[in-house]
């Protein structure tokens, strides 16, 4: 294990089990980072100040005693929930901090560099050369007055020594390698014009622009679809086979650390409470919050409403850890001991650690790892009853007598998008021709990649964009032609929605509660109500008590995502349109979360138009389930017969690579990983089926006459020559 083992010892400066014999290229040792108080003013940039024993008056810790090592060519993986400090970790090491943060103890060695007492200058040097980070909110981190190019070339160049045709050359090759379609005239874009996915991929390339031996990738898969995200992987794995990368990945997706790490290190409340190879730990978790992580991951073959797991509670804020551990007032294997002592961290075995009172030493050597068992928590618990597929209405069955009229209905949208110069030469079809209905109460799911269109269908809905071509009817009225009273008393109160990027959606200004209580101000909802029904919704979506008190940038990814999804529903609208509502949010969240809008849904008649490229999750929500390709509907249907008889090959290429995810590397990173041959994208569509050049089944039709939604079964369409039938 030598050169290339995790050691994790929180607390102790001893070296890792892999011995000191070779170093590892990062070596963390009890790092314990403090917010808050008099102490906290030291400049984080400058360098981390005087080391004390303990946090000043007023601080409490993010981080406490947070020990690891990475070594060159290997991955480890940081998971958790959000806030459990994995972010805090990550800017540690680069000693960017934001105001108010302070290191109060601890060290960092890089290649053998203490970056704790580089100067500033020495330290900025190594940003980027050879520690990079690819940050977690890709609309906030880039710069919405630069177009995509200048910023990619400032990662590049940023003295601005080098030809400028050299940079804009590398540039496209750096977006390519990142997976973007059409990189150089995705150069002359700006951030807004991007998809959530694109822009991410767009960070990862900047970071990977001056070839850093050190990557920490905080959730730099959050924002892609199943496809995509198997490229990224893969990508991460080729450059640490050809550069002898090393990458620290920050994840709360367990699937994802699954893919592609070794190592696997468990942090809760600001502490390493499991760590070991990767394979082992999910195999075979020792400590029960690993265990009940696992327990959340929704998966392909989950129906509505059933499979998943939450965890009840959240994890404590910092300054509000309990006593002993702090995992105690959630944990269903909890003893006296926990709630008094703190559980060290015990060795079980060579490169096997856990801090719980579950597992001891036995006859002075380590203990054999014993995997925790823990009861499922069923996934509506704590937030009421999990809603049974069977109790679910077919969309479109009789309620009271009759068909019901569609509540929205999409009418052959087109929506077109000029890009690239100041004259916008190029045309893109984000939407090309949609018809869609949905009915009153039902759950559609939309999927697809980055950039096939769906957030632009959504927003069509919202009544934000206006059609080129076509009608979007709300009731039986055409939403782009309604009187702006109209719109803004009664359309906007019954139709609302959750947007992608939680930060870029909320106000900065506002603690949660008032940013929620906003909209029920804003329609004469009386001050004391409105307040008393935002905390209300904050605590039905996991954000109670001092939280609802707190300001945007006081919040973790996930915690602001939620505080969308309250706002969205302060007027108890009867559409919700979710656009990504769960991709910065751990996984026993999003089952509470799922579980929350599937019971909203039963108890008020709630549509939910939900826009994701989590297939698990959509299988999860759905009654319907709509496939998007390159602005067009490619296959419609019940979700049951979508996820389990597919008829379009586009469809079931998303559910390979969903499936690719979920089993590749089995913990160990050693799988080799489904690839997709061919991404959506580019200005101009193929003739014919869309598709066509990336399918392993076309025909000489297939790239001459475009296919229309067609019926194979009840209720269910396709857009393909040769639908598929149980072929493989």
């Amino acid at each position: 294990m030598a050169g290339t083992a995790t050691g994790l010892r929180a607390g102790a400066a001893a070296p890792g089990p892999g011995g000191d014999s070779d170093q590892p290229l990062l070596r963390v040792r009890n790092l314990t980072v403090a917010y808050g108080g008099s102490g906290a003013a030291a400049s984080t940039r400058a360098g981390a100040g005087p080391q004390v024993a303990s946090p000043g008056p007023g601080e409490v810790l993010a981080l406490d005693g947070v020990s690891l090592d990475v070594a060159s060519g290997e991955t480890v993986a940081l998971v958790g929930e959000s806030g459990c400090g994995k972010s805090t970790l990550a800017l540690s090491l680069l000693r960017l901090l934001p105001p108010g943060g302070r290191i109060v103890r601890g060290s960092v060695h890089l290649d053998g560099q203490d970056l704790l007492a580089l100067p500033e200058p020495d330290l900025d040097g190594l940003r980027g050369s050879t520690l990079a980070l690819v940050p977690q909110d890709a609309l906030s981190s880039l710069n919405p007055f630069l177009t995509v190019g200048s910023q990619i070339a400032e990662a590049i160049d940023p003295r601005r020594e080098q030809p400028r045709a050299w940079v804009r050359r590398r540039a496209a090759e750096l977006l390519a390698l990142a997976g973007v379609p059409d990189p150089s005239a995705r150069l002359r874009q700006y951030p807004h014009q991007l998809s959530g996915g694109l822009r991410q991929r767009v960070l990862i390339a900047m970071a990977l622009a001056r070839s850093p031996r050190l990557l920490i990738a905080d959730e730099p898969t959050t924002a892609l679809d199943a496809t995509l995200r198997v490229q990224i992987l893969d990508l991460i794995r080729r450059l640490q086979r050809d550069l002898n990368l090393a990458v620290l990945l920050i994840t709360h997706d367990l699937r994802t650390a699954a893919a592609l790490a070794r190592q696997l290190v468990v942090m809760y409340a600001g502490r390493v409470v499991e760590a070991g190879p990767a394979a082992d730990v999910l195999r075979h978790p020792a400590h029960p919050y690993t265990a009940e992580l696992l327990a959340a991951l929704p998966e392909p073959g989950h129906r509505a409403g059933s499979g998943a797991a939450a965890i009840p509670g959240l994890p404590p804020a910092p300054g509000e850890v309990p006593e002993g551990c702090p995992y105690a007032p959630r944990c269903p294997v909890v003893l006296p001991v926990c709630r008094v002592n703190r559980p060290p961290l015990t060795r079980l075995q060579p490169g096997r650690e856990a801090a719980c009172w579950q597992v001891r030493p036995q006859d002075g050597g380590p203990a054999a790892v014993s995997p925790v068992q823990v009861s499922r928590v069923t996934a509506g618990s704590g937030c009421g009853r999990a809603v049974q597929p069977e109790a679910l209405e077919p969309p479109g069955a009789p309620r009271g007598g009759g068909q019901p009229e569609p509540l929205v209905e999409l009418d052959a949208v087109v929506k077109v998008f000029r890009v690239g110069d100041f004259l916008g030469r190029q045309v893109v079809r984000a939407v090309d021709g949609v018809s869609l209905a949905i009915a009153p109460g039902e759950s559609l799911v939309l999927v697809g990649e980055s950039g096939c269109g769906k957030t632009t269908l959504g927003r069509l809905i919202l009544r934000l964009y206006v059609p080129d071509s076509g009608r979007v009817r709300y009731g039986s009225e055409d939403v782009s032609t309604l009187p702006e009273r109209v719109l803004r008393r009664r359309f906007r109160r019954e139709v609302s929605a959750v947007f992608q990027d939680p930060r870029g959606s909320l106000n900065p200004r506002l603690p949660a509660a008032l940013a929620v209580a906003e909209p029920l101000l804003a329609h004469g909802v009386p001050r004391r109500e409105a307040t008393a029904r935002a905390r209300e919704l904050l605590a039905r979506v996991g954000l109670g008590g001092t939280l609802a008190d707190r300001l945007p940038h006081e919040l973790s990814g996930g915690q602001r995502q939620r505080v969308g999804i309250a706002r969205a529903l302060a007027l108890a609208p009867r559409l919700v349109v979710a656009d990504e509502p769960f991709s910065s949010l751990d996984a026993s969240v999003q089952a509470s979360i799922a579980v929350l809008l599937q019971e909203l849904r039963e108890e008020r008649g709630l549509t939910l138009l939900t826009i994701t490229h989590d297939l698990a999750l959509s299988r999860y929500l759905a009654d319907r389930v709509a496939v998007m390709y390159r602005g067009q509907l490619v296959e419609l249907g019940p979700a049951e017969t979508v996820f389990t008889r597919p008829a379009h090959p586009y469809t079931r290429t998303l559910l390979a690579a969903d499936r690719g995810i979920l089993t590749t590397g089995a913990g160990g990173g050693d799988g080799s990983f489904f690839s997709v041959d061919g991404i959506p994208g580019g200005s101009t569509p193929p003739p014919g089926c869309r598709f066509h050049p990336c399918c392993p089944y076309r025909g000489p039709s297939c790239g001459e006459v475009p296919p229309a939604l067609a019926f194979v079964g009840t209720g269910h369409q396709v857009a393909c020559h040769f639908p598929l039938d149980g072929r493989d």
